[in-house]
């Protein structure tokens, strides 16, 4: 593996030795100094060719006597210092091409690189605040100790809990008992820690520790099988099974193991292949404590040589670091690691490796809040990345953890570590970087993302080789004017919401290749964006006035943006000569493009502005400019925000834009929805805040008369203050609509008499005026929310209804429950003046009751329909006499008391039931006691029972 990384930096440097051959060095050098420097890199070249052609055939996987190893490690160390040589002798190209246009250059570099990384690592803190966050469901903002304790402590108090700590790795008693001090006031608590220590089960078991055995074969087998074969289940040959089985055989039962041979061999066609690895002397290498790591190893000796050099980067990130795909391709990038490919883009290929890698398991999705979509490795599958990178084969980040001292830990680290190639600081973490950063001058790859940093300091000028540099959330305000030396920049990530100012020297950074800014900063961005011809990602263009802005018409030349690009202070464009040149329509790599006429949602006064009043900034005068920005029409999604015009351009809703699958409008004026129906492949729209919209007709679907909105899939109206009206829906018109969301329209009277025929959930919030629902034949589930008329309360009928939410009315005393024989699902939350509900009991399929925050509300004595297998009562005051009987009741049905494990209730039922996307507060007054619902968020302070 030692050759992986050195091969692929020699590759690098051979490719780019010859475009440095031919350029002149300055003429600040006589004939015979630049001679005589040209002729030393083309000696290099020549070195380098032959080193390559011996790490072309050499791996450390397949050489087992020292002498060989030896060799490779040093043809590794000639392969970085050669490297270094180059990147100096480009760097001075570039530096001398800014200061004398006639002259060329560029430059990078590498070094060494440390690990530390703590294994054991148990954030007190860390754990402390999503203990916290899991009874809150709130961010814990509290960063001191004894304030978590506190706060712990109160969250815990009188209640019941089950924690889970999955794979503790820390010995140390005392942050055990730190832990449960402030626990100790719950009535009861139960705490399952898994761990692969025995030492840990020692410090912290209070019973006999369960030790998990491994999976039988059988079950082994069938995971077996559908990695390696996918979903055949039949039909495989006799061969690949019966070798199949010994190897699963010899995986001994390990699930991760299973799994990692399986994906690799799913990709093996060759039989003989399949008895190499079944035959492999590294099943018989000596393991140590962890069985499993040889069986990580033969499939990562079976993963192809360049996602090795991918996967054995992952040794930068520490145990359960989450990270995005992008991140990780820009990483790559950034530090030579991808092959060229003269017909693909790195970041095509790129994500193609990710992709690779994900398929093999060796990264893994995770979901987290806000549907980002991230990802982590397994900290078995980061023990093998480091056990395989153990010898030097890359040059490891060091990680920056938590629980170090971290400015005494910095300190040293910026004097001792000369030859460092990157930097890795871990999440939410307070350091401070020294004001001379020349130590770090052989520095790559920089992520200070998610630290406490306000400022960099002037000296990050001086790390000229330096490829990526990140400030993702952090506090940073201000660039400071030194980055613009950074020549070999290739990846910016300034997505940071407090940033007001890019350098008036970014055109400098000839070499940029991403520059991420943040949707939602008070930025102004300067002239020269447009001399970054190299750009392949924008995700943000600040416009400006006056001379020191940047102007719309420098987009002109950027034609290789990729994927996002969103405008901001469009209302400040002057010209629409400048709206034309920027030729948004050239920019055939667009996916997402936001168009927001205002300076951003955190807009500040900029001190370079001259005069923000734009005279030319009319109606008409804006309806020309957006006529001028037509994209391409591979474009996918599309927002257009604070728009004044009052017609829409004439190429919005073509159906020429045949991958236009998303658009989103908000705060127009226009009084009319511009006509969408004829896009063939639009899946959602979401309309907000169009103060001038009244009604809604036969302008908002087209011209074409039949299937108007053919693939729309979720439809969404929210704060259309004027909307009374929505008329002329026909039978053919939206056939895929399956979801329909009206919120906050006041004023809105009339719906269609029948909805779409395929819809199947409906959610009204604060349409107070509605009276009536339409009629929905295939609605599954409805959401009633904040201001709506009792009258509509009274007439449910929806015969296939299988979960209806009614959340936080206002006014309403009364809800009627009939005509509903499919309900599976109910959920009454926080309505304060409800008083009672008719009809619980006759809904002979509900399985799932949850009433929780009714004050007044009372229910008749009556049993609940014997399909109901889970009912919570919570924050009722009134019910609780009504709950014990209820109780009371269950022996005399024991159907009732089944355990979940054999619940018959519909999985779909139950998600709809508990998601809380649609359960905010902005239907509340502010008048109102708003502390009844800090009560209701506050899980320690439960008044009412549970029957379950």
């Amino acid at each position: 593996m030692a050759g992986l990384i050195a091969s692929g930096v020699i590759k690098w440097t051979a490719r780019k030795l010859p475009s440095l051959v031919s350029a002149p060095i300055g003429s600040s050098q006589s004939d015979e100094q630049q001679t005589s420097a040209i002729s030393d890199v083309q000696a290099l070249q020549r070195t380098m060719a032959t080193v390559q052609r011996t790490l072309g055939v050499m791996d450390e996987d397949n050489i087992r006597d020292e002498s060989g190893r030896l060799r490779l490690r040093e043809l590794q160390q000639f392969a970085y210092d050669a490297q270094d040589a180059i990147d100096k002798y480009k760097f001075e190209l570039l530096r001398r091409m800014m200061d004398d246009p006639n002259s060329n250059g560029e430059d990078r570099s590498t070094c060494k690189r440390k690990r530390k990384g703590k294994k054991e690592n148990f954030d007190l803190k860390n754990i402390m605040s999503k203990i916290i966050m899991s009874f809150t469901r709130k961010p814990c903002q509290i960063t001191e100790l004894d304030q978590l304790e506190y706060m712990l402590m109160d969250q815990v108090a009188g209640r019941k809990f089950l924690l889970v700590l999955d794979d503790v790795w820390s010995e140390r008693k005392d942050l055990w008992d730190a832990l449960l001090s402030p626990m100790s006031a719950a009535q009861l608590g139960a705490i399952l820690v898994t761990t692969r220590n025995v030492n840990v089960s020692s410090v912290i078991q209070t019973m006999a520790p369960y030790h998990v055995g491994c999976l039988p074969f059988d079950e082994s087998w069938q995971i077996f099988k559908q990695m390696a074969f996918g979903h055949l289940d039949q039909n495989i040959e006799k061969a690949f099974e019966e070798i199949g089985r010994k190897i699963v055989q010899k995986c001994g039962g390990l699930p991760l193991a299973v799994e990692a041979i399986g994906s690799v061999l799913r990709f093996e066609e060759n039989e003989e292949k399949w008895s190499d690895i079944l035959d492999s002397e590294l099943w018989d290498l000596p393991t140590g404590e962890d069985t499993v790591l040889p069986a990580l190893r033969l499939s990562y000796v079976r993963t192809p040589i360049d996602l090795k050099r991918c996967f054995v980067l992952f040794t930068l990130f520490p145990k359960g670091h989450i990270f995005m795909k992008e991140n990780v391709v820009y990483l790559w990038i950034s530090l030579g690691i991808l092959k060229q490919n003269n017909h693909r883009h790195l970041e095509n290929i790129g994500n193609q490796y990710f992709d690779d890698l994900l398929q093999r398991t060796m990264v893994q999705r995770v979901q987290i809040d806000g549907g980002h979509n991230c990802f982590t490795i397994h900290d078995l599958f980061l023990d093998l990345a480091k056990f395989v990178s153990v010898n030097g084969s890359i040059r490891i980040l060091q990680v920056i953890n938590a629980m170090d001292d971290n400015k005494m830990y910095c300190s040293s680290l910026f004097k001792n570590n000369r030859r460092c190639f990157s930097k890795l600081f871990s999440h939410h973490i307070n350091i401070t970087l020294p004001e001379d950063l020349r130590g770090l001058r052989h520095l790559r790859a920089l992520d200070l993302s998610r630290s406490s940093l306000t400022s960099l300091p002037e000296s990050i000028g001086e790390l000229k080789l330096l490829r990526y540099l990140s400030i993702f959330q952090t506090r940073i305000a201000k660039l400071p004017e030194s980055i613009c030396g950074l020549y070999n920049l290739k990846v910016l990530d300034a997505r940071t919401n407090m940033l007001g100012e890019i350098p008036q020297g970014i055109q400098k950074l000839v070499s940029l290749q991403h520059l991420s800014l943040d949707l939602w900063s008070p930025l102004c961005m300067p002239r020269g964006i447009g001399e970054l011809k190299k750009l392949k990602t924008l995700t943000r263009y600040s416009v400006g006035t006056g001379n020191w802005h940047c102007n719309i018409a420098e987009l002109h030349h950027l034609v290789n943006i990729h994927g996002e690009l969103s405008f901001t202070g469009l209302s400040r464009v002057t010209n629409i000569n400048d709206a034309q040149t920027a030729n948004l329509v050239s920019k055939r790599h667009l996916q997402i493009l936001r168009l927001d006429w205002s300076a951003g949602f955190y807009a500040t006064e900029c001190e370079h502005t001259v005069n923000e009043n734009n005279a030319t900034s009319t109606p008409e005068f804006e309806e020309e400019v957006f006529e001028s920005l037509k994209p391409q029409r591979n474009l996918e999604e599309l927002e257009v925000v604070e728009y004044s015009g009052n017609k829409y351009p004439s190429w919005m809703g073509d159906p020429a834009f045949s991958r236009l699958a998303k658009v989103t409008l908000w705060k127009q004026k226009c009084k009319f929805l511009p006509a969408l129906g004829q896009l063939p492949q639009l899946h959602e729209l979401v309309v907000i805040h169009m103060e001038g919209v009244e009604r809604i007709g036969q302008e908002f679907y087209g011209q074409d008369s039949t299937k108007r909105f053919p693939a729309l899939e979720l439809l969404e109206f929210q704060d259309m203050p004027k909307w009374v009206e929505w008329y002329d829906i026909a039978e053919s018109d939206f056939p895929s609509l399956r979801e329909l969301k009206i919120k906050d329209s006041n004023e809105l009277r009339v719906l269609p008499q029948k909805l779409p025929a395929h819809l199947k959930k409906l959610v009204i919030t604060n349409c107070e005026k509605l009276i009536r629902l339409p009629i929905a034949p295939s609605l599954t589930s409805l959401v009633l929310k904040g201001n709506i008329h009792e009258e509509t309360l009274s007439c449910l009928h929806f015969p296939l209804l299988r979960t209806l939410k009614v959340c936080f009315l206002r006014t309403a005393k009364f809800i009627k429950l009939e005509n509903m024989p499919m309900l599976e699902g109910l959920a009454i939350v926080g309505c304060r003046q409800l008083f009672s509900v008719a009809g619980l009991s006759n809904l002979e399929s509900l399985s799932l009751l949850n009433i929780k925050g009714c004050p007044n509300l009372h229910l008749p004595f009556e049993p609940l329909p014997q399909k109901v297998q889970q009912s919570t009562v919570t924050n009722c005051p009134q019910l609780q006499e009504w709950t014990e009987w209820q109780q009371a009741q269950m022996p005399k049905h024991e159907h009732q008391l089944q355990e979940p494990d054999g619940a018959s209730y519909n999985q779909e039922v139950l998600n709809a039931i508990e998601d809380d996307s649609e359960d905010d507060f902005e239907g509340v007054s502010e008048d109102e006691d708003d502390c009844f619902y800090d009560s209701m968020l506050d899980v320690g302070e439960s008044s009412g029972m549970a029957i379950d």
